[in-house]
């Protein structure tokens, strides 16, 4: 049986931990600043001090769970499907309640390489179904 080395765990663990105070203390700096140039600026100018802009992916996850937007009459009648809009975006996922309540629907947006290797990701077919 093999061992885990638990002192480079341990030592990559304390790095985790001081580079997210560091990028915290940055966010907190540009919040006070009203996010100069934007917050995808933040990210991306953090990623190119340590080098790794080149090999970065960005990703945004949003959500709106548990809003009435299902028993809301918006003057023609309660909607049949509501979804939060990424207009050409990459590398998104939104998701919102289904119309029945007992689900979540997402709307993903990556490119066709990505949605290849997601669309065969035994973890997410498992749980998942399409709706090309």
């Amino acid at each position: 049986m093999t061992a885990w080395p638990t002192k480079d765990i341990r030592a990559n663990y304390n790095k985790i931990v001081f580079k997210a105070r560091e990028l915290m203390r940055i966010v907190d700096n540009y919040i006070k600043n009203g996010f100069p140039n934007g917050w995808k600026n933040c990210i991306k100018n953090e990623a190119t001090m340590d080098g790794n802009a080149s090999e970065m992916k960005m990703f945004t996850f949003t959500s709106a769970y548990r809003l009435p937007f299902y028993e809301t009459d918006f003057g023609c009648g309660k909607p049949l499907l509501v979804t939060l809009a990424q207009r050409g975006t990459k590398n998104t996922f939104s998701s919102t309640d289904t119309s029945d309540g007992k689900g979540i629907q997402v709307l993903v947006t990556l490119t066709e390489e990505d949605m290849a290797k997601l669309e065969q990701d035994p973890a997410i077919l498992a749980y998942a179904s399409s709706s090309n």
